[in-house]
């Protein structure tokens, strides 16, 4: 009898210290979602055509947020439906330093009706940043954006 009433205080136990480790995980996980990690701004900057006379199927707002160690470079791209482009690109995103340098921060595959944000990092820091470009997967550059 005594080894049954100690099992039932230990299994309750475990349970109450169970609960109170979910309810401190899920405050940790809402907390750190409301804080806007992951998120990118408010404020962002319309890119503009790397071509003017031949503008593509393809929107993008961008921001730049200065971090540790250079630029996390924010883009809101969207891919328009109902154009005479119907086959999915490839993307890529390019961080052009004012030294002449360049390196990739991004790609990803997107179609027509695609409306996506994409994040990554650069070593850049925004002073040093020169421009970014969205360019198809052949190397054409499509979008441009200079801070």
């Amino acid at each position: 009898r005594r080894d049954r009433v100690r099992r039932r205080w230990q299994v309750a136990g475990a349970a109450v210290v169970a609960a109170c480790l979910t309810l401190v995980v899920g405050a940790s996980v809402t907390a750190w979602r409301d804080s806007g990690a992951g998120r990118p701004p408010a404020a962002m900057a319309s890119m503009w055509p790397a071509h003017p006379d031949q503008p593509g199927p393809v929107t993008a707002e961008v921001a730049l947020v200065e971090g540790t160690g250079g630029v996390t470079v924010w883009m809101h791209c969207a891919y328009q439906r109902g154009t005479d482009y119907h086959e999915p690109w490839t993307f890529r995103l390019y961080a052009y330093g004012r030294d002449g340098r360049s390196e990739e921060v991004g790609s990803w595959v997107a179609g027509p009706g695609d409306d996506l944000v994409v994040d990554g990092h650069t070593r850049f820091t925004k002073e040093d940043l020169a421009r970014v470009e969205l360019v198809r997967g052949d190397g054409t550059a499509l979008l441009v954006y200079t801070p």
